[in-house]
């Protein structure tokens, strides 16, 4: 089983030509009113790829909770924990340009009001995995992440947005998920040299987890007691980029639930990754499990 705490956001896309510089109007033809938030993005991934999943967040009271839902529901998510706030559910602003690059501005709103202790404890078993990111506030991470670490869970972080990590909660973890960028950032956090292997490396060494780092064309690098595990991108010619890490989160979470080993997990979380990236959005160009099996 696994257990997403996370954010649940609607995302708001606009296709445009080039992404604004500061001062710049860039002007799109249309938007999309879209189901994202990366905690809610990473449960839909992973239910698609055939687990078990429950969200815990919170949400308002108002029609962008409704879309979140019903993206939830579709895919087998249970929702039973997702709390509701008096604060506005949250949204990202989202341009997208001709080459799939994007420029994000996320209002966290509900998400600020997400409660570690929303998780009862008999869901933290041995055989449960939980994943978290860091658009909820992040000391609820980290009380959530200790108390699943005492209970025998395996815990996954994605770093993103990049946050500074406290080293007892590196401690805690099984598995952390960084994109180049935020490794960079966590380095100079920990005073660690900022270059990505050495950091990555530094890190799984140090504080005896697996550390996964996504450099998207150029396929995954995974650091584990040791061993180095590189695993090479499905080649696609992107629309979006969008929801490709989150994709690769969730459907990573799967496969190792299942009991897949860690670089076959990684190969499935990249093609799902990639076939995330050839639709424009993220919960709706997530992939179903068939759609990832008949790409390995």
């Amino acid at each position: 089983m696994i257990i997403v705490f996370g954010s649940l956001n609607v995302d708001m896309i606009m296709p445009v030509a080039t992404l604004p510089r500061p001062g710049e109007t860039v002007l799109g033809k249309e938007y999309h009113l879209i189901p994202g938030g990366k905690g809610a993005n990473q449960a839909v991934a992973a239910a698609r790829s055939g687990a078990q999943v429950h969200m815990f967040g919170a949400v308002g009271k108002d029609g962008f909770a409704k879309l979140l839902f019903d993206s939830l529901g579709s895919a087998n998510v249970n929702t039973d924990g997702i709390a509701t706030s008096s604060k506005r559910t949250g949204c990202a602003s989202i341009s997208v340009d001709q080459n799939a690059e994007n420029l994000i501005t996320v209002a966290s709103g509900a998400n600020l009001d997400a409660k570690a202790s929303s998780v009862p404890n008999d869901l933290l078993t041995a055989n449960t995995i939980l994943l978290f990111q860091m658009e909820v506030p992040a000391e609820e991470n980290w009380k959530l992440i200790q108390r699943a670490f005492g209970c025998g869970c395996r815990n996954i972080l994605n770093l993103a947005p990049a946050q500074a990590v406290p080293p007892e909660i590196l401690k805690c973890l099984d598995i952390l998920v960084v994109n180049e960028i935020e490794t960079q950032m966590l380095a100079k956090s920990l005073n660690l040299t900022p270059t990505n292997q050495g950091v990555a490396k530094s890190i799984s060494d140090s504080y005896g987890i697996t550390c996964i780092v996504t450099k998207g064309a150029e396929g995954t690098t995974a650091y584990d007691n040791g061993n180095v595990i590189q695993v090479d991108a499905m080649k696609v010619n992107p629309v979006d980029t969008t929801g490709a890490g989150d994709t690769f989160v969730g459907a990573l979470a799967a496969a190792l639930d299942e009991g897949k080993t860690l670089a076959d997990a990684i190969n499935w979380a990249n093609v799902a990754g990639a076939l995330t990236c050839q639709k424009i959005g993220v919960q709706n160009a997530i992939p179903m499990r068939k759609d990832i099996e008949s790409q390995m």
